[in-house]
């Protein structure tokens, strides 16, 4: 259906009390408020192929060729979540989302952003959220407190896509996984964890959502 809207960019951003220029605030627009496919699979990893059937079944909105709203994407995947819809990874649950061993902390990529997803919904959906109420808050506090005392005690630190998670049973496996090219996995720094967190789609990610935030990001700006 034609639109008969007409944006006039400059008013927008004359209204907007941006010091930006149009073409930046279109791609702040699209950055913050859309997902590509692309983005969509390595977020949650779904394939192209069931993008595309969700597409059909109108669980996912195409607004242009690749491109979808964020939110909607991310009430998909609430839903799913809480409907215990996940079938690709069987009894599939978004906690624990970390695994502390003697020596070395492993991070669930899929499971942590999973979570953000889920405060970020409750979040927007909730005129009273309460992140003390809120499991997947509490639980990266948790992982935030965890991640700050693997890097005071001097742990190696990994960010790992969830198949490597779900073989890792023991910390010599960790090695392994490194070893092998078969899964994606990250070694931080307290630098690195620092910008993970801190960077500037934090607030739109739900980072900063999490209740000990700002104490997180101080004590690794002290430790870098």
């Amino acid at each position: 259906m034609e639109n008969s809207i007409t944006i006039d960019l400059q008013k927008l951003v004359v209204a907007s009390g941006l010091n930006v220029t149009p073409e930046q605030l279109v791609e702040l627009i699209v950055e913050q408020y859309t997902m590509s496919q692309p983005e969509i699979v390595d977020r949650f990893h779904f394939s192209n192929q069931r993008i595309s059937n969700m597409r059909e079944q109108k669980l996912l909105r195409e607004i242009k060729k690749g491109l979808y709203l964020r939110e909607e994407v991310e009430n998909m995947r609430a839903q799913q979540i809480s409907g215990k819809r996940l079938e690709k990874y069987g009894d599939y649950r978004l906690t624990p989302a970390y695994e502390d061993y003697v020596g070395s902390l492993i991070i669930d990529k899929l499971r942590i952003f999973d979570c953000l997803t889920c405060i970020r919904v409750d979040y927007k959906n909730q005129d009273n959220y309460d992140p003390q109420k809120d499991e997947y808050n509490i639980h990266l506090t948790e992982v935030f407190s965890t991640v700050l005392e693997a890097f005071n005690v001097g742990k190696h630190v990994y960010l790992i896509e969830h198949r490597a998670f779900q073989y890792v049973r023991k910390e010599e496996d960790i090695q392994e996984v490194i070893e092998s090219n078969k899964y994606w996995f990250q070694a931080y720094s307290a630098s690195e964890f620092l910008n993970l967190i801190q960077n500037q789609h934090s607030d739109y990610l739900g980072w900063t959502r999490i209740m000990n935030y700002a104490s997180t990001v101080e004590s690794l700006a002290k430790l870098v």
